[in-house]
């Protein structure tokens, strides 16, 4: 592979690294924020004895609707987190760590080490698809459970303020 080749997308693979870890932050800050606020609205809930029964059917929809939703939103970011451990690609090539957790002693991977270090620029490029794969997966999944966090919410707050105080 020419160096410039090389070069490059050794670069974008770092940047794909460094997007990573930032996307990874995101999704544990709205992970934490998620898991607040289902605290907060669950604790409402039990300390004022509330129960979906006593409000109109349009209500009790919309309040299972925006549980539904936040399960999923929470979920989805659950889903973005969830630590990748598989790699498609032939064991032979050693590209990442689960090729290398393949090989029963170190023996047996010193030789498929000195093999596969005569095909080393092909790993950068391999690992640059995958881990842009891998990030925008984390997007979607970041974006799925956003809009159905925010759709609960919504809904959990139009429950709340159309059924007035419980009597």
């Amino acid at each position: 592979m020419d160096s410039d080749v090389a070069s490059y997308a050794s670069t974008l693979l770092a940047e794909a690294r460094e997007e990573v870890g930032r996307a990874d932050s995101k999704v544990s800050i709205l992970l934490a924020a998620a898991g607040v606020a289902g605290s907060v609205l669950a604790g409402a809930s039990v300390a004022e004895g509330a129960s979906l029964t006593h409000l109109p059917l349009w209500a009790e929809i919309l309040g299972a609707l925006g549980l539904g939703s936040y399960v999923l939103g929470t979920s989805a970011l659950g889903l973005a987190l969830l630590p990748r451990t598989r790699h498609h690609s032939a064991p032979d090539k050693l590209y990442y760590f689960g090729h290398v957790a393949t090989y029963r002693t170190p023996e047996t991977l010193a030789l498929a080490l000195e093999r596969a270090a005569e095909c080393s620029e092909h790993r950068t490029i391999d690992q640059l698809w995958h881990v842009s794969r891998i990030i925008v997966r984390k997007y979607q999944l970041l974006r799925a459970g956003m809009v159905l966090l925010a759709i609960g919410l919504l809904l959990f707050a139009t429950v709340a303020l159309a059924s007035g105080p419980v009597a």
